[in-house]
């Protein structure tokens, strides 16, 4: 299957997903809904054939490194499409409900395509729909360092499903850190390593057919946001997003996971390099949205937030690996 509507870049078309400065607008849910069904893909029909053959021609710290990202995003999606629910069952507008179940869809879909690229890509098995199920992306810094609050968040919603305040700090969470910080930041991370389609054809439709959903995940949570923010639920929205984004500090850390090493001196120093400039494109990013969503949190105080957390999981990576983590620089 090749990558539908190539002409367009997802990372622009993900940027223009919603208008966040328009203040509410009711039927801003429904166009997304069409667009969902204006945009199909199949995780299953994507064509590996390629990516299987020259995976062993891929330089090996180029491999680590899609492992890790695949890992990242498949983890997120197992861990999203487990903790969507109350989400959808107690969203304050029926056509968010709606926009929801097709948003439940989407996340089941990518994580069949990260895991049939585990198995069929990273492993070399022939497709098997019973083996995937033993592909669970348990080195995940998003499953063992996010997944327990974010699902802490979600059940707080189920609780007390007439607390709509609880659903708006859930959804700040689920769709605006999850989806618009970390999602946004791996993705282009996999956008980069699957850029020669030569080697990767099947990892480049794949990631663009995620982003274009994510498009249309990060515009809901957005649109929910300024609703949220127009009637009465400024502050929990943004005490949950500066939460949300020191958790992502330490997520894009990692500081569970061991880093391959690198005997090149220049290799290390290059992926130092990148590593720092992953880490201030995903602070950035979660600052500028605040900044266009107008959160009533400042800039300063998210870059303490960022900070303190980023440089405690560099501690606890140099306390776990004895070494330092490639891109801390203390």
């Amino acid at each position: 299957m090749g990558t539908q509507e190539t002409e367009v870049d997802p990372l622009t078309e993900l940027e223009a997903a919603v208008g966040i400065d328009a203040g509410p607008d009711p039927d801003r849910v429904d166009r997304l809904y069409q667009r969902w069904e204006q945009q199909p893909w199949s995780a299953l029909s994507i064509d590996l054939s390629v990516d299987k053959a020259t995976w062993r021609r891929i330089p090996a710290q180029v491999r680590s490194e899609m492992e890790a990202a695949i890992c990242e995003l498949g983890g997120g999606d197992v861990t999203v499409t487990r903790l969507l629910t109350p989400l959808i069952d107690h969203a304050p507008r029926e056509s968010w409900r709606m926009y929801l179940a097709t948003q439940f869809s989407d996340e089941a879909k990518h994580a069949v395509f990260f895991r049939r690229y585990t198995n069929e890509v990273f492993a070399g098995r022939e497709p098997d729909p019973q083996r995937a199920e033993l592909i669970d992306f348990v080195e995940s810094a998003y499953s063992t360092e996010f997944e327990p609050w974010l699902r802490e968040a979600v059940l707080a919603v189920r609780a007390e499903p007439d607390n709509v305040e609880m659903w708006y700090r859930a959804s700040a969470i689920y769709h605006l850190i999850t989806e618009g910080v970390l999602g946004v930041t791996v993705l282009r991370l996999g956008q980069a390593l699957s850029g020669n389609r030569r080697m990767c054809p099947g990892l480049a439709d794949g990631v663009a057919g995620v982003f274009r959903d994510e498009s249309r995940h990060i515009g809901f949570g957005r649109a929910a946001a300024v609703e949220g923010l127009a009637t009465g639920y400024g502050a929990a929205i943004a005490d949950s997003y500066r939460l949300g984004v020191a958790m992502a500090a330490r997520v894009m850390v990692g500081p569970a996971r061991e880093q391959q090493d690198l005997d090149n001196p220049r290799w290390r120093e290059q992926r130092g390099q990148v590593k720092r400039a992953r880490l201030q494109d995903a602070f950035q990013r979660a600052a500028d949205q605040a900044d266009k969503l107008e959160l009533p949190i400042s800039r300063q105080e998210l870059e303490q937030a960022w900070s303190i957390a980023r440089d405690e999981a560099f501690r606890d990576y140099r306390s776990q690996w004895s070494k330092p983590h490639t891109a801390d620089t203390t």
